[in-house]
């Protein structure tokens, strides 16, 4: 059964009624994940990095050691945190959310998504934004980096600081777990 939402246009969003249970690909705008965590609808998404403090929509996101996080090959596998420059696979376009909550999309248009909603590895792997690929902005302790908190409550992680390989696994806050957005 399809329970439809429909959305004010705000800054420029159009009126749209879409199908609650996430059946709309996010192209075509999206605003997919409601308060309860449910896939509500694919057509109210504001694609803006102003959440992070950024003017534009795009963003490389950096580890404490000064790698930056990449999808690899574009996106379609698995996230690293071992680039020592930023380049297309290294740029994530961000989608607003509301109440925190962003999403990060790849160059080839795939989403980064916390396997399980959180507990176990990052990949950049989904072709449909969920709850799972949903994730809540913290500031860092540290002041001027980002924590990215998962659906179910755990932290993305960049193994040893960045050089490695990413999670989402880590159950609180530490130097491992802050990211700086750096806009382009």
């Amino acid at each position: 059964m399809f329970r439809t939402r429909s959305w004010v246009a705000i800054l420029g969003l159009a009126l749209c009624a879409c199908a609650d249970d996430g059946s709309t690909p996010l192209e075509d705008g999206a605003d997919p994940v409601g308060d309860d965590g449910d896939v509500v609808s694919t057509s109210a998404a504001l694609i803006s990095a102003a959440p992070l403090g950024c003017g534009g929509s795009r963003v490389a996101l950096r580890a404490s050691t000064g790698h930056f996080l990449v999808a690899e090959s574009g996106g379609g596998g698995y996230m690293n945190a071992n680039r020592a420059a930023i380049g297309p696979w290294e740029t994530f376009t961000v989608h607003d959310l509301g109440g925190g909550r962003i999403a990060l999309q790849t160059i080839n248009g795939s989403f980064v998504v916390a396997e399980g909603g959180g507990g176990s590895a990052l990949f950049a792997n989904r072709a449909w934004l969920g709850p799972w690929e949903t994730f809540t902005l913290e500031r860092h302790w540290n002041g001027f980096a980002w924590a990215l908190r998962t659906y179910y409550g755990s932290y993305v992680v960049a193994e040893n600081g960045g050089g490695f390989q990413m999670n989402a696994n880590r159950p609180g806050v530490g130097p491992w777990e802050a990211f700086v957005a750096v806009c382009l």
